[in-house]
């Protein structure tokens, strides 16, 4: 394990006959500055391989909140009005240009009656592996279950793995 950031950025690097497998825990808070913020991302990709020589699975709370991302609205109507930062949306992507979402529409993080997605899974593969290993990305239950208020953050559940050996037929939504 990389300890990137204490108690915020942790990378747990699994290695086996040439196949180097990075899964790394993420929690950037929403309060840090966003030089802090990207600072971080340069670390944290400084410290990971490039697609062609490995496969990369981020996931965590990363307090991003893309234009057009959709929102579920208060008891009031109103809707969610989270105040990320274009500045440090655009310092994530140029950070990882080739980082894909794996995305999913439910809401993650409940605060009062606003529900937002600011927990996500991105990966880092070579698209075309991408594609053919069929990923899929669900919250792994929701607030109105039993463990639903155990926290104001609901866990993603993340596959990957092709079931048949056969090549995608089709391309996913999320391309």
């Amino acid at each position: 394990s990389i300890d990137i950031e204490p108690g915020r950025c942790l990378i747990t690097v699994l290695m086996r006959k040439g196949l180097t497998l990075c899964l790394v825990n993420v929690h950037i808070p929403p309060q840090w500055p966003i030089k802090h913020k990207i600072a971080l991302m340069k670390k944290l990709r400084s410290a990971l391989p490039d697609a062609e020589h490995g496969l990369t699975v981020m996931l965590g709370d990363c307090n991003i909140n893309f234009e057009g991302d959709a929102v579920l609205v208060d008891a009031q109507g109103r809707m969610s009005k989270h105040k990320a930062s274009a500045t440090f949306m655009n310092g994530f992507v140029d950070t990882f240009p080739f980082a894909v979402e794996l995305m999913q529409d439910m809401p993650t993080h409940k605060s009062g009656d606003v529900y937002t997605r600011l927990d996500r899974c991105f990966v880092i593969i070579i698209t075309s592996f991408l594609v053919d290993s069929r990923p899929q990305c669900a919250t792994c239950w929701s607030f109105n279950h039993r463990f639903g208020g155990s926290s104001d953050h609901l866990p993603l559940h993340v596959s990957l793995g092709v079931t048949n050996g056969e090549r995608a037929q089709s391309i996913p939504k999320w391309i």
